[in-house]
């Protein structure tokens, strides 16, 4: 006789599936920061050697790759909101608001980088020497 899932399993499995899929974001994320890290470092070893090197800007990979962990970020504050409602033991809830105090620095943490590659860096690239604090742009 074959076992038939209940309606709140099948819905984990779900949720464990979409979550399986944002960590793959989280982990194609790293991959490129690596590989930028990665010409970076050639870059730099080329200058020190006085090799020409490609001179070309990274800011977009990068920015892409900040992107793609941000929104793999917000889907795991949204669960971290979604566990926290589901608590049903004391403990539970406990561990619901770490998790979605945890959730939500990390997603702030990581919109703050984003805020760094697409408003501070492409204005200090563009002009270096006019940029002051003062002149930042605002959050």
């Amino acid at each position: 006789m074959p076992i038939t899932p209940d309606i709140p399993l099948s819905e984990e499995l779900e949720v464990v599936d979409t979550s399986l899929v944002f960590q793959a974001m989280a982990l194609m994320s790293g991959i490129i920061a690596m590989a930028v890290s990665c010409i970076l470092r050639e870059n730099l070893a080329g200058t020190l050697t006085l090799d020409n090197c490609e001179e070309f800007s990274l800011l977009k990979t990068r920015t892409a790759a900040g992107i793609i962990v941000f929104v793999a970020l917000i889907y795991f504050f949204l669960l971290s909101i979604q566990t926290l409602n589901e608590a049903v033991t004391p403990c539970d809830g406990l561990s619901g608001k770490v998790n979605l105090m945890a959730s939500f620095l990390v997603l702030v943490a990581s919109a703050l980088r984003l805020y760094d590659l697409t408003a501070i860096a492409p204005r200090f690239l563009s002009e270096p020497e006019a940029l002051e604090i003062e002149e930042l742009p605002l959050l």
